[in-house]
């Protein structure tokens, strides 16, 4: 207890880690391309191979 991530900004979760700027540019950018790969269409089509609608 008592080091729980709390939700927050993006920017608040890298301002504890150790890692330079740059670093943290390069994982924002990372997270930015993942999260456009889910589109609705990409949920939909995985709900339905897995039998899930």
């Amino acid at each position: 207890m008592g080091d729980e991530v709390k939700a927050g900004s993006m920017d608040e979760l890298l301002a504890h880690i150790p890692v330079t700027e740059e670093g943290k540019a390069r994982w924002r950018a990372r997270l930015a391309e993942l999260d456009a790969k889910w589109t609705p269409e990409r949920r939909e089509e995985l709900r339905k191979q897995l039998g899930l609608s």
